[in-house]
Order: C-alpha cells, then structure tokens, then sequence
C-alpha cells in the first residue's frame, strides 16, 4: 500500500493515489476502453509495465510526462557527489513494486497495483511533492503519461 497521497491524472480523470482506490478506477476506465480484448494476461502485463516505467522515470530523471525533473541545489550535489536527482544509493529504484489486490466484479478479472514499498513511500512522497519549507521542488515521477498510454495501448490491443 503506498503510504501517502497524491494525485495520478489518466484518461482525463484525477486520482487519489494514497488509497489502493485509485488502482480501482484506474483498472476501471481501462476495462471500458478495452473491455473486449482483456485478458488475465494481459492485466499483468500492464501493470509491469507501468512498474518499470514508474522505475525508469526514477532513473532517467523525469516527471511521468518525461520532461526532466527540477536539477539539485549545488549544495545536494556536492553532498552526493552527483547530479541524479533520483539516486542516492539505487533502494528507491528497487521500490516500484506491484501486486495482486482482488476481483473487479463487473468482469471478474484481477485488479492488479502498483505502488512504492513501505520503507520509501516518505521519501517518494517528499520527492513526488516537494517541500517549499525546505526548497525541495516537486519532482512527480509517478503515474500515467502518455508514452505509457501508448505501451498500454499496445498491450491491450495486441
């Protein structure tokens, strides 16, 4: 479960990503788009993907737009001795994660999750939102862009 809350933009719609809900509707609108190509299959596949993409825009530096994130302050960079606004030693890379988290019961097929692990959901928060008191810019790497819509448009189409 992702441990604090912002907000996905999909298909026009806004979504609370602090409550497992958000995957609900997200899943949603996705079934009535395709709803006559879904398989179990193919519901796994598009929630790798956007795993990996949630990890790929950690690691390249971008918004899930793909625009570059804010740079580091001077000060950060000569603290890490680098200039990846992501990095510090590579554990938020490896906490893009997903799983299984019950039935849609309009069609019965599994609704799939993709979340930040417990131990960096803060940190991805604090990224993902910025901190004005600390001028920390917002960096949102996570949710739904279009690059990713393409991918899963293919998936599901295939």
């Amino acid at each position: 479960m992702i441990g604090f809350n912002f907000n996905i933009e999909f298909l026009g719609g806004v979504y609370d990503a602090g409550s497992s809900s958000w995957s609900r509707l997200f899943y949603q609108n996705v079934f009535r788009k395709y709803s006559k190509d879904i398989t179990e299959k193919k519901l796994l596949l598009t929630s790798i993907l956007v795993a990996n993409n949630q990890t790929d825009n950690l690691k390249r530096g971008v918004t899930y737009f793909g625009q570059p994130v804010a740079p580091l302050s001077a000060y950060t960079i000569k603290m890490k001795g680098h200039d990846r606004p992501f990095l510090d030693k590579g554990v938020l890379f490896q906490s893009v994660a997903y799983r299984k988290v019950g039935q849609e019961n309009l069609w019965s097929l599994s609704v799939w999750e993709v979340y930040i692990k417990q131990e960096r959901a803060k940190i991805a928060e604090r990224l993902y939102r910025g901190d004005p008191s600390k001028n920390l810019p917002a960096r949102p790497f996570f949710g739904v862009g279009a690059y990713l819509l393409k991918k899963i448009d293919s998936t599901m189409e295939r």
